[in-house]
């Protein structure tokens, strides 16, 4: 089975690490989980990019914005 651990960042972590992470993993794209590391979405760098256009504070928690 193959480790994808270094894909993910919890719902609770920023937009800004979530940049991060699709920046280490080269894989363009980051895996958004919650506490039991369910999927709960994914986020490339274009939904990241729409973010920052219309206004979302990249500090802010990245899956306070999306629909579940």
């Amino acid at each position: 089975m193959t480790d994808l651990t270094s894909l993910c960042v919890s719902a609770t972590d920023s937009i800004k690490l979530a940049i991060a992470c699709i920046d280490a993993n080269r894989a363009g794209i980051a895996l958004v989980t919650d506490a039991s590391m369910r999927l709960l979405c994914t986020v490339n760098e274009g939904d990241i990019l729409r973010d920052v256009i219309s206004g979302i504070e990249i500090n802010s928690p990245e899956a306070s914005h999306r629909a579940q």
